[in-house]
């Protein structure tokens, strides 16, 4: 078994670096270290930020790990875990 826990579950997410607005996208594969995000259209910057709620002052700071049509792998920054 690997060294993070993976979570099978999906959840909705808003990310950063699509606009002003924050995009919708969903949220799976997620672990401690990273997830996969479904993002409906556009690529996000190298570097975003995730929130799991519209309203939410807390985030998780993004790093893109690899892209593919309509989804990204990224791994969570260590420096958000301080936060």
């Amino acid at each position: 078994m690997g060294q993070h826990e993976h979570k099978a579950l999906v959840v909705r997410g808003w990310i950063t670096g699509l606009g002003e607005k924050l995009a919708p996208c969903l949220v799976e594969d997620m672990s401690s270290a990273g997830a996969k995000l479904i993002i409906d259209s556009g690529q996000p910057p190298d570097e975003f930020q995730l929130y799991f709620s519209p309203h939410a002052l807390t985030f998780r700071t993004c790093i893109v790990l690899w892209r593919k049509k309509q989804s990204v792998g990224v791994q969570f920054s260590p420096a958000a875990l301080a936060q």
